[in-house]
């Protein structure tokens, strides 16, 4: 994960060596606590941070199967498209020629601004992770300012997105939540993949929250 933190995924430990064969710890086994450190109190300071008791809730066998079986090809076009590789890759959509500097390109660095973020007037729901890339709810504060006011029928029409940046401190900004349409939910000690991987057991702050915001935007 400290390569590529991206992929960062919480499935166990490696165990015992077993006829020359190293083993893995899934998460129902008994863990080292060296793989379940404790992060400290969640930050009230920007940057922020990592925070919380790190936690294993990814089971690599279902994880390993939704490559091959299953409804689902998340994990086909995640992990080989992530991040910069979509921009950057292989006959891909770099858009170097577009954004960088001449010789390069066409010197338009305003190219990637959030230009019809002002035009999204639904609600928005996001997850982070404790010990992830968006350890904290300020990480999505840039986003939320940029955003319409909600006009969808489960908002208020008068909450506005973000409701007070600085409280109750800096690194945990205060947002409209339901009534304003956007809402951010944190579980503790996950790794950045395991907000769409991890077993929907205590702990999870994902699967609760987007089934309820499912159901209140359907049409």
């Amino acid at each position: 994960s400290q390569a590529a933190a991206f992929i960062a995924t919480s499935l166990g430990a490696p165990g015992p060596e077993v006829n020359g064969l190293v083993t893995w710890l899934g998460i129902d086994e008994p863990l080292p606590p060296s793989v379940l450190p404790d992060n400290g109190p969640a930050p009230t300071t920007l940057p922020g941070g990592v925070w919380g008791v790190e936690t294993e809730p990814t089971d690599v066998d279902r994880l390993f199967r939704t490559f091959y079986a299953g409804d689902t090809n998340f994990v086909e076009w995640y992990y080989p498209s992530s991040g910069l590789g979509v921009t950057a890759g292989a006959g891909g959509l770099d858009t170097t020629a577009l954004s960088a500097d001449p010789p390069l390109g066409r010197g338009r660095r305003d190219i990637a601004n959030l230009t019809e973020a002002q035009n999204i007037d639904v609600p928005v729901i996001a997850f982070g992770g404790s010990n992830g890339l968006t350890p904290i709810p300020a990480a999505f504060l840039a986003f939320a300012e940029t955003l319409a006011p909600c006009a969808a029928p489960s908002c208020d029409g008068s909450t506005p997105r973000v409701v007070d940046a600085s409280n109750p401190n800096p690194a945990f900004p205060t947002y409209g939540g339901v009534a304003g349409g956007y809402e951010v939910h944190m579980s503790v000690g996950y790794s950045h993949v395991d907000v769409l991987t991890a077993r929907d057991q205590p702990g999870n702050n994902v699967v609760a929250p987007l089934v309820d915001f499912l159901v209140r935007n359907l049409q």
